[in-house]
């Protein structure tokens, strides 16, 4: 989480820093979040949906990377990026073991 200021520099954005106060506000609000869900989805679900959806979005990130960073690429990228940590904060954050 805290290398993403450095992460989105390299790909170009010129307000790196405000887009990682974005996505800690966007863990923040999902851990938040997760409290609730917990006793009303129950772990096991949050994990396994959690953890397919953080695989997607590596995924997708990865293909990206592959090319080069350009045009709407570095938004897409902290789009994806949000959705990740939003997968996190659901699911492995907060639950743990």
């Amino acid at each position: 989480m805290f290398n993403v200021t450095y992460f989105f520099s390299l790909i170009g954005l010129k307000n790196a820093f405000q887009s990682n106060v974005i996505v800690l506000c966007v863990l923040m609000a999902g851990v938040v979040a997760s409290f609730y869900l917990v006793d009303k989805v129950g772990r096991r679900p949050l994990l396994l949906g959690g953890g397919v959806i953080m695989s997607i979005c590596v995924l997708i990130v990865g293909i990206i990377g592959t090319r080069e960073i350009s045009g709407a690429l570095p938004n897409v990228l902290v789009a994806v990026v949000c959705i990740w940590v939003i997968a996190y904060s659901l699911s492995c954050a907060p639950i743990g073991q």
